[in-house]
């Protein structure tokens, strides 16, 4: 009987150490082409606002809605020029538009184990618009900087959750110099082509 269970737990094992090699066909390395579009959407919570007033209802969270579209240019389809395409952070008091441009490198986390699972720094600059409810338009500057993970599955769709994205508003008004820090908490899905 003992000789009968050996040689179950080993057949067992066998065939599941042959299996763990077996991986589904919408799990594989790399990407169905040079394009990448993402929609991510979360909260993007205020550290420091531009006002100077010292109350909560200054710093609000807003609702982040973000529009990311990039083009590879190396041959493996990792290295993202981010594209200038608008991104959004709104409340009721005031409301960001962003026109970013950037990198990202997408770095494949254990291809043989995990094809498709990539960590995903970013870093972005370009122009903001901050609009409060009831006052002028400023126009300022931001930096972003963001790291993420993501799955790509069947080489073509992007789901992905990005726990650090701190964007960095900067300008000036009324000869003053002013200053914004969001961050962001951005999950998202897209497509590969």
């Amino acid at each position: 009987m003992k000789r009968l269970l050996s040689a179950l737990v080993i057949a067992l094992a066998l065939s599941s150490a042959g299996a763990a090699h077996a991986l589904p066909a919408w799990m594989q390395s790399g990407k169905s082409g040079r394009w990448m579009f993402n929609l991510k959407f979360g909260p993007a919570i205020t550290a420091k606002s531009f006002f100077n007033c010292g109350f909560a209802e200054c710093k609000p969270t807003m609702g982040a809605i973000v529009l990311e579209m990039g083009v590879a240019v190396d041959s493996k389809f990792n290295a993202y020029i981010i594209l200038p395409v608008p991104q959004f952070q709104v409340h009721d008091l005031i409301s960001y538009v962003m026109l970013p441009i950037g990198f990202q490198y997408d770095i494949e986390v254990v291809p043989r184990k995990v094809p498709g699972l990539y960590i995903t720094p970013r870093i972005e600059l370009g122009y903001a618009a901050l609009v409060p409810n009831g006052g002028d338009t400023v126009n300022a500057g931001f930096v972003e900087i963001a790291a993420g993970g993501k799955f790509i599955f069947s080489k073509r769709w992007n789901v992905g959750f990005e726990p650090f994205s701190l964007a960095i508003f900067f300008g000036t008004q009324n000869n003053v110099n002013f200053s914004s820090v969001s961050y962001r908490l951005l999950w998202y899905g897209g497509v590969n082509f």
